[in-house]
């Protein structure tokens, strides 16, 4: 049996998912030489290698294809975005039952998005023999919306997920080493709701930061709340945490934004 010591450099599998307009497309075209899967046609004030827009499960397959069998000189793959392939992935799963909506694959009951997880897998699966094959980063960038999540310890509160059934977003999140936010940094106020009781309003702001933590999901009307992303590479210890973010591996981030710990 072969012992392997310290740390293997591999090729990086990244989530990164976001509010509209933060800068998600932006920094990955900062990623080393990279080429754009466009599934919504949202890249064209951008200056990137794409393909063409991608409108079948089928056209990102032959993508991957000749990512995996031709000469190039791409290091990383972009899905742009994880959410609109997702609706590929269920145009798929439709197809294959001949139904017209995902609901009603075999019958209903959520079956038609057990099927979607499977074809997850299985198109992972595939992305992973590409990496091997070709040494290829891979960046899903994708949009975001808010879950309730309900705890037995405290009052239910709400967090940023990404924009996908949350079965795919649960694969997806356990397939990728790193998984971040970017959002725009908030800030509380406190207002008066008469009979000496006051809340807390978060207040906007336009400066990007792409949010860290290593504890537990921070309430989202908690001052400075910030929402936890995996790192398993520990590369957000070698940010800069000055006015702008700095290198991250062989990653650029945009200098306007920040990088809270």
């Amino acid at each position: 049996m072969k012992i392997l010591k310290g740390r293997q450099v591999k090729p990086r599998r990244v989530l990164l998912y976001g509010q509209e307009g933060v800068g998600k497309s932006t920094w990955a075209a900062m990623a080393p030489r990279p080429i754009f899967l466009d599934f919504e046609d949202g890249l064209g004030d951008i200056e990137v290698e794409k393909t063409e827009r991608l409108t079948t499960f089928g056209d990102t397959l032959s993508a991957l294809g000749w990512l995996y069998s031709q000469e190039h000189e791409y290091k990383t793959v972009v899905f742009d975005t994880a959410d609109w392939f997702e609706k590929l992935i269920h145009d798929q799963v439709c197809q294959n039952a001949n139904v017209s909506n995902i609901e009603k694959v075999d019958g209903g009951f959520g079956k038609g998005y057990v099927a979607a997880s499977l074809l997850w897998q299985d198109f992972l699966t595939k992305l992973e023999a590409l990496i091997a094959a070709r040494g290829l980063n891979v960046v899903f960038l994708g949009h975001c919306t808010r879950v309730k999540v309900s705890d037995p310890e405290r009052e239910t509160y709400e967090k940023y997920s990404p924009d996908l059934h949350k079965g795919a977003a649960s694969i997806l999140r356990e397939w990728c080493d790193e998984v971040f936010f970017a959002g725009y940094r908030t800030f509380t106020r406190a207002a008066d709701e008469g009979f000496n009781k006051k809340r807390q309003i978060a207040v906007g702001g336009d400066e990007p930061v792409v949010r860290v933590e290593d504890d537990r999901l921070a309430l989202l009307h908690a001052p400075a709340a910030d929402l936890r992303v995996a790192d398993r590479l520990g590369h957000l210890e070698r940010l800069h945490r000055a006015g702008r973010l700095e290198h991250w591996g062989d990653v650029r981030l945009p200098a306007r934004g920040r990088v809270e710990r």
